[in-house]
């Protein structure tokens, strides 16, 4: 078998640059702690009591467990706040990779789930005000 000795080398695709190499490493920890934050969560359910504790004035319309009353209560106010903390934790974790290239990526990540949880927070101001508001 003949080997093409004037055959063309393939293109040597470019590495990626040092900053987005680092952005994607923040973001992954971003994605790790939101991703610590579900477990707890997890957990922290799965240790609330399941049976319908009726009380001394009887269910009512509706017996809900403690356990299904703070479900139903994080997809209302966990689902929104969720998303917009993660949105926010990412774009700033992209914005400091960019403006401090020598960082590590871990701090950043982690600052950047720091300034989401406030966002979150403020989220879950704004929900509770608002289903508060509500007649």
């Amino acid at each position: 078998m003949m080997v093409d000795m004037f055959r063309e080398p393939l293109p040597v695709r470019e590495p990626a640059s040092p900053w987005q190499r680092q952005a994607s490493r923040a973001r992954g920890t971003v994605w790790v702690w939101y991703i610590a934050v579900l477990v707890g969560f997890g957990v922290f359910l799965s240790m609330l009591p399941g049976e319908v504790d009726p009380g001394p004035f009887g269910c009512g319309v509706i017996c809900l467990s403690p356990r299904t009353e703070a479900l139903y209560l994080s997809i209302a106010l966990g689902g929104p706040t969720w998303v917009v903390s993660l949105a926010v934790a990412s774009y700033f974790a992209g914005a400091w990779t960019r403006r401090r290239v020598h960082a590590s990526a871990i701090g950043i990540g982690t600052m950047s789930s720091v300034v989401g949880a406030i966002a979150g927070l403020i989220c879950v101001g704004v929900c509770v005000a608002y289903i508060v508001a509500i007649p």
